[in-house]
């Protein structure tokens, strides 16, 4: 029994020890068993350490891979098995890390869809109507979308898309100024539009026509100003015959048919 425990043929050490009495072969047997649990210690251990292996290598592979989401869980198993293990638990943290940035990204992806969506949605409303408010609503909602593009080229999207609004904002101003008779605004706003990129023939177009409508006005202006300076010194006049050419050439300068008479 001593001779295969050396060996360490445990079964048949207690085999040769089958029914041989005293404290000397109940030693041995002890013996037998302190040794079997160790062993049984030992490939425990063994199979715990291949186990952790195991998950850090399939959560490495896993992360490289980008998916993150069953990384993390093949890294959390590995960290059950070991949890005081330093460098499970950095690896544990960076995925988590990098799953939490991936994440906001898709968040932000979702996010910025749903705006420029919105915003093409408000910009047809905007050129159907064609109004200064309409087109403030598109830029507000492009502005959220460009804060929460993730990249470089959705941010320039929402960009492109904003300049068209601006431009169309600014177009709408003109009109309005110039329906009010604001024709100096009009064409402030005007050129505000041509500013926003590149401007379009018509917005060019409807540029010369302000001018050439602020021209004829200021025209007007300086008539209607002649006209009652005119009146001003015919009705001054004491001699009847100044009096009626005085106004005769008031009446020249009335565009008003009132005036005229």
């Amino acid at each position: 029994a001593r001779e295969r425990l050396g060996k360490q043929q445990l079964g048949g050490a207690l085999a040769a020890l089958a029914g041989v009495p005293g404290e000397e072969a109940q030693s041995v047997r002890d013996e037998v068993e302190r040794r079997r649990r160790e062993k049984k210690n030992r490939d425990f251990e063994q199979e715990r350490e291949k186990r952790i292996l195991a998950q850090v290598l399939e959560s490495t592979t896993l992360e490289k891979a980008g998916k993150l989401e069953e990384a993390l869980a093949s890294i959390r198993r590995a960290e059950t098995l070991e949890p005081d293990n330093k460098e499970i638990r950095e690896a544990r943290l960076r995925i988590e890390g990098s799953l939490a940035a991936t994440q906001a990204i898709d968040d932000r992806r979702r996010a910025f869809k749903t705006f420029m969506e919105a915003a093409e949605g408000a910009r047809r409303t905007a050129e159907a109507q064609d109004t200064f408010a309409n087109w403030q609503r598109v830029i507000e909602i492009l502005v959220k979308a460009q804060q929460n593009a993730p990249t470089d080229e959705e941010r320039r999207e929402a960009g492109r898309a904003g300049v068209v609004a601006i431009r169309g904002r600014a177009w709408a101003r003109a009109r309005e100024c110039e329906s009010a008779g604001k024709l100096e605004e009009a064409l402030v706003a005007v050129d505000k539009a041509g500013a926003a990129g590149e401007a379009p023939p018509e917005l060019l177009a409807y540029r010369e026509a302000l001018q050439k409508k602020r021209g004829g006005s200021d025209a007007r202006a300086a008539r209607k100003k002649a006209h009652d300076e005119a009146v001003a010194k015919a009705a001054a006049e004491t001699d009847p015959a100044k009096a009626i050419e005085m106004w005769t050439e008031a009446a020249d300068l009335a565009d008003d048919p009132k005036d005229q008479a």
